[in-house]
């Protein structure tokens, strides 16, 4: 009998790692991805999004959104909370946001950031059918052509990009030097609709030599800028994961000249990711915050739902956050996520199952009460050493995801359960056939 005990453990334990290597090797299979490795990720990121993360030599993170409080205090939303400025905001409005940037800098020239990523659609001018260039259009190039003393990053949606196939001298200077970058915007969206992976690359004919260019994303050609380097060579199922956190403190500043203004400001549970309505002012900030700093800006207004993202944490981001999480991510990870070492996985996959499929009965039967042994025990024996289990393994992956940011799935264990559910399921209708079949 005891035989029996210890044997029957090692053929799970043992199955459980050759399941572990399977799911492995096939996890960029679509039905792995969202019954397996997509589950068993949410649920790690959905503990993770509400703890304090701080990041050595990482720089600030200074995102100013376009949100509600920036509209009213510009009377560019009505009272039914609805934008009056019609589908594209206005050029000269960007371009106030840069020159107020580079006036700060001029001042302070030791706090010049690294970055500022507008995140517009530059496809095709303001006007109407986008084929001539606007008064605020010309205004907006002509603040482009400036000197910044920082790089300008800019989206890159389709091959058409007024800014990009621009006959302008300066700006195409400003293009080859990469004081001018476009980069992509993509993310992959799954099919339950949320958005867990970026897309590290995408290919689009350039605007003006027509040639098909890679273009890499905003987060990664962001993260490049401060020397370092990742080799994204495909979409893959972990590597281009994405964790998000929330804002972990908010306030509504009213302006001390003009009471009838207000700004949002948000700390994130990143380490030195800030949130700021886009007019509020640089003087009032701390200025070391701008050193090497990566500058954000574009739309936060939540009454538009075009530029939304559902995300694990079930919150809907606008791009511009989505963005912002995306590079903390990179910092976080030093480029991507990696999957925990397989060989380690596979022995701790190994010895948890070994040591609960063997104890775990009796560690349940010490910490219930008696009464709960007798009426529910024999009825609730394997689920609870399912969830033993899962709980155990669950713990595992999130120590591992925590201290040495690595992904070590621990969905493995439900499927395993599924498995051995499934062969008792088949064993039991095979005897009953045969019992058929012998007329018992």
């Amino acid at each position: 009998m005891e035989t029996s005990k210890y044997l029957t453990a090692l053929i799970k334990s043992l199955f459980g790692v050759g399941l572990f290597y399977l799911l492995y090797l096939t996890s960029n299979i679509v039905i792995i991805k969202e019954y397996v490795e997509d589950p068993a990720f949410d649920k790690v990121v959905n503990r993770f999004s509400s703890t304090h993360q701080l990041l050595k030599n990482v720089p600030n993170i200074m995102l100013f959104g376009v949100d509600e409080y920036y509209l009213k205090n510009h009377d560019m939303i009505n009272e039914l909370n609805q934008t009056t400025y019609g589908y594209t905001f206005p050029n000269n409005k960007i371009a106030n946001f840069i020159q107020r940037l580079d006036k700060f800098v001029e001042k302070h020239k030791e706090q010049t950031p690294k970055a500022l990523f507008i995140d517009y659609d530059y496809s095709f001018p303001t006007t109407v059918g986008g084929k001539n260039l606007t008064k605020e259009d010309n205004f907006f190039l002509e603040v482009l052509k400036k000197p910044h003393g920082y790089s300008i990053v800019l989206p890159k949606s389709r091959q058409e990009n007024f800014i990009e196939s621009s006959s302008d001298a300066t700006i195409q200077k400003l293009i080859a030097e990469k004081k001018i970058i476009f980069s992509t915007v993509e993310v992959a969206e799954s099919k339950d609709g949320t958005t867990r992976r970026f897309i590290a690359y995408k290919t689009y004919k350039n605007a003006k030599t027509e040639e098909d260019c890679n273009y890499s994303s905003v987060s990664l050609s962001l993260w490049r800028m401060f020397g370092n380097d990742a080799n994204f060579t495909e979409q893959s199922v972990v590597h281009n994961r994405f964790i998000v956190k929330d804002y972990a403190s908010s306030q509504i500043l009213i302006d001390e000249q003009n009471s009838s203004k207000s700004y949002l400001r948000q700390k994130s549970y990143w380490g030195g990711f800030y949130y700021y309505s886009a007019d509020h002012s640089f003087e009032n900030l701390d200025y070391d915050m701008f050193k090497d700093a990566i500058i954000l800006l574009g739309s936060t207004t939540k009454n538009i739902k075009r530029d939304s993202f559902k995300v694990v944490t079930g919150k809907e981001l606008r791009g511009i956050e989505l963005q912002a999480n995306m590079i903390m991510t990179h910092f976080y990870l030093n480029g991507g996520l990696k999957t925990f070492n397989i060989w380690k996985s596979s022995l701790l996959i190994f010895v948890v199952f070994y040591l609960l499929f063997l104890f775990g009965n009796q560690f349940i039967n010490k910490i219930l009460p008696n009464w709960v042994k007798i009426r529910l025990v024999p009825l609730l024996k394997e689920p609870l050493s399912f969830l033993l289990i899962m709980v155990v393994m669950f713990l595992l992956s999130w120590g591992i995801f925590y201290f040495y940011q690595e992904w070590f799935n621990w969905g493995v264990a439900g499927v395993l359960f599924k498995v051995i559910e499934l062969w008792k399921k088949i064993k039991e209708y095979s005897m009953k056939f045969l019992n058929y079949l012998k007329g018992v």
